[in-house]
């Protein structure tokens, strides 16, 4: 498999093996708590881009609102799971 293959089927970036990973034909991971750790990381680089597009401060405001209540759901769920801006209060 070639490097752009790699990055786009399997989701890894240079630099950071993900191999580990079990991902589906599609390249989303097969795991749930793996699932939802990427939606987490979504949201919060959804955020992160929507502050430096100059976006209203109190819709961002409701963006992290709707974070904070997917991350609590994730940690519910998959306890001591997810590292790094994933699961960042």
């Amino acid at each position: 498999m070639d490097e752009v293959a790699r990055i786009l089927v399997r989701g890894e970036r240079p630099g950071r093996a993900c191999l580990d990973i079990e991902r589906d034909a599609y390249g989303v991971p097969v795991d749930p708590a793996e699932r939802m750790q990427q939606v987490m990381l979504g949201l919060f680089d959804l955020i992160d881009e929507a502050g430096q597009a100059d976006f209203p401060e109190d819709l961002i405001g409701e963006l992290d609102l709707v974070r904070r209540r997917f991350m609590g759901m994730f940690e519910d769920g998959y306890p001591g799971y997810g590292e790094g801006r994933a699961i960042w209060r």
